[in-house]
């Protein structure tokens, strides 16, 4: 009688272990069938569909039961699946003998019968506005692969490799079964600038005004923009409370003619300026000309339209000059999620819905920097044992780098005025970053970050701690993706985040 007893306690505790399991796996795999339920084509029957869910919910039930439970279950799982398309609901119910009784088993046969546990899951309809903020400096140009040299396949290109990622992110969020309206996505193109579009005349204020005049034959202002002054460059202050300025980059041609024949003396050949506009070729990636640095790939306010946003992303392009200033990608994330800006990007204004997340998807391949390219004049130049120091980087969102007239690219005031060195100018940005990331935060907008860096570059590990201290968390950053497999894996997960699904009944 003893020996009786406590085989019955053993018992009860053996099926509250076992409910327990099997409630868990249920619910486990309730969420795996809604997410594959959401993406299965429209046409299919309900046969087809069951054909398609039953054997993934019997794999992830039997997944997550332990050893033993799972083979008992292995030979004993009796499924029914009801999903329902139209209420966005997986209904679930499992029976299993998942062994261990032992006074049902062994002295009464079948008297402890097979556990069982039920759970319904739905689609979490939240709406959800998600800009993606991707860096398209020259670097996104070459391969995903570290020590690639430079003959590799176009798909191994990190903006091919973004490219196809985000669409993955893409197809998961604007999921057919999803009340129109309630997922939107904007673009973000940036290097050291930003493109809002050559319509947006506007927004600027000293079109064609003094070193910003655009000879005959370079064409009209291409849309970037540069960063405003007076700590407004992180500001929400729109185009009709703080007008821009136009951004074009001056020509080399123009300014320190004496110095610059002074130094081709000394060295005997000419020298060349980083950007000695040529009205002859002035359209080889806008490179020499008023153009080069703009990107061409122009910011996309957020969108309801899947295949406007989609083609959008396709068609993004690196774009060389300036260097990398990640902030712009934070920073004009914010804009285009903010509702004062809605009217500025021709949207309705709307003030913010109750419940309606806000995400940005950061992606950077470098460390920030003003880039000096050395070999051009003016900045750092050396031939045949002549040193020409002079720092001063490429033309910039913020001018350039170092002190100088404001005729020929600098700008007093700005965040890159007075430095000497590149170390400076990085930490400058870095600075900026943090501040913008901050903000972002602060507003209540989720920030997802991705690093393009291949593994084992140099500043692989410095990015990584820059991205995840801006993201909203260690779980928000997708730091290591080494190849276009763990891109795809990144973006399709940052998916999953957003696109949430909840379970709304289990026994």
């Amino acid at each position: 009688m003893s020996f009786t007893a406590l085989a019955m306690v053993n018992d009860h505790i053996v099926v509250l272990r076992q409910r327990n399991s099997l409630r868990a796996a249920v619910a486990t795999a309730n969420i795996a069938a809604i997410k594959r339920l959401n993406e299965l084509p429209s046409e299919l029957t309900r046969d087809e569909v069951l054909q398609e869910l039953t054997p993934l919910v019997r794999r992830y039930i039997l997944a997550n039961l332990s050893e033993g439970m799972r083979q008992s279950a292995d030979g004993t799982l009796d499924l029914q699946i009801l999903p329902d398309r139209s209420a966005g609901i997986v209904d679930i119910e499992v029976k299993a003998d998942l062994g261990g009784a032992i006074v049902g088993r062994y002295l009464w046969g079948r008297l402890v019968k097979r556990t069982t546990a039920s759970s319904v899951t739905q689609r979490m309809v939240v709406p959800v506005d998600v800009v993606l903020a991707i860096d398209v400096t020259g670097s996104m140009n070459y391969s995903i692969y570290q020590g690639a040299g430079s003959s590799f396949p176009e798909e191994h290109r990190r903006i091919s490799v973004v490219r196809q990622a985000a669409q993955v992110l893409v197809h998961a969020l604007y999921d057919q079964q999803v009340e129109s309206g309630h997922v939107a996505v904007g673009l973000v193109p940036f290097n050291t600038t930003v493109n809002v579009g050559a319509e947006r005349q506007d927004w600027v204020s000293d079109l064609g005004q003094g070193h910003k005049v655009i000879p005959a034959g370079f064409g009209p202002w291409s849309g970037c923009i540069e960063h405003r002054e007076d700590g407004l460059d992180l500001s929400l202050a729109t185009p009709s409370e703080a007008p821009f300025t136009a951004w074009f980059w001056p020509s080399t041609l123009e300014y320190r003619p004496a110095e610059r024949a002074a130094l081709a003396a000394q060295i005997g050949e000419a020298v060349r300026g980083e950007n000695d506009w040529s009205a002859g070729n002035p359209h080889v990636n806008y490179h020499p000309s008023p153009h080069f640095g703009c990107p061409r790939s122009q910011i996309i306010p957020l969108t309801t339209d899947r295949e406007a946003i989609g083609r959008a992303v396709q068609a993004l392009q690196s774009w060389r000059g300036g260097g990398t200033m990640t902030h712009l990608g934070v920073t004009w994330g914010r804009r285009l999620l903010a509702p004062e800006w809605q009217v500025a990007w021709g949207l309705p204004r709307h003030d913010e819905e109750q419940g309606r997340r806000r995400v940005i998807v950061l992606l950077t391949d470098g460390l920030n920097n003003a880039h000096d390219d050395n070999g051009t004049y003016p900045g750092n130049y050396q031939h045949g044992g002549v040193f020409h120091r002079e720092y001063s980087s490429h033309y910039t969102g913020y001018g350039r780098a170092g002190n100088g007239a404001v005729e020929e690219g600098y700008r007093p005031g700005s965040r890159l005025a007075g430095l000497a060195h590149d170390r400076e100018d990085r930490a400058a940005l870095d600075a900026v970053l943090v501040e913008a990331c901050e903000l972002a935060k602060a507003e209540g907008i989720t920030v997802f970050t991705v690093s393009a860096v291949p593994r084992g570059h140099p500043k692989e590990q410095e990015l990584q701690e820059r991205l995840t201290a801006c993201a909203s968390s260690a779980d928000h950053a997708f730091v290591e993706n080494s190849d276009p497999e763990a891109m795809q894996t990144a973006f399709r997960e940052i998916g999953r985040m957003v696109s949430a699904v909840r379970r709304i009944a289990g026994r």
